[in-house]
């Protein structure tokens, strides 16, 4: 583990833990490492750039009373909002699989090669199903209106560079595909590519 940002006893570590979120949001402890981080790193979205609508995101609310500079960031609302999508665990948090800096960095790369690597006529035939985030190997290859193994080689090459994950059937062949909100916001700072 890094070392804490602002170090506090035990007992406080605790009851900013344990506080509910938005309680914690407005504790003097978070006022003080907010600033604390903002004299050590811009006050711009780590992701785009964006100086606009900041929030600063925990990777792991585990970390919180104990925060070091990996577990948190700063990110505009848009990216806060894509980095977090729909899914929550099991105490009510939204999971992002990503749980430090270096995963975000990791993620980074791997949407700016992807990038790299997309055309704008497969970017266009993914666009529809960003929205959703889901869509069935079937409903796709029908909206395309081209042949399933087509399709299915289509979402492969997509899958590759980790924008969509295929969800296989029982069959081995995948029946559906999920769109990595996450990538796929990185991925739309860029496209329509124009030449």
């Amino acid at each position: 583990m890094s070392n804490p940002i602002l170090p506090v006893d035990k007992k406080t570590q605790d009851s900013l833990n344990f506080m509910p979120y938005q309680a914690f949001l407005n504790t003097e402890y978070w006022h003080e490492l907010r600033k604390i981080y903002y004299e050590h790193n811009p006050r711009k979205c780590f992701v785009c750039r964006s100086k606009n609508n900041l929030h600063l995101h925990h990777f792991n609310y585990d970390s919180r009373g104990k925060e070091s500079f990996n577990d948190i960031v700063c990110l505009c609302k848009s990216c806060h909002f894509a980095l977090h999508g729909n899914q929550r665990d099991s105490h009510g948090f939204v999971f992002t699989g990503i749980e430090n800096l270096q995963d975000l960095k990791d993620k980074i790369s791997i949407a700016e090669h992807a990038r790299s690597m997309l055309d704008n006529k497969t970017y266009m035939m993914l666009l529809p199903f960003a929205k959703e985030g889901f869509c069935t190997v079937n409903q796709a290859r029908e909206f395309w209106d081209i042949p399933k193994t087509k399709t299915i080689k289509l979402l492969q090459q997509s899958a590759d560079l980790q924008i969509v994950t295929l969800r296989p059937s029982l069959k081995i062949k995948p029946e559906s595909f999920f769109i990595n909100r996450f990538i796929w916001h990185l991925i739309e700072f860029n496209f329509p590519k124009i030449n």
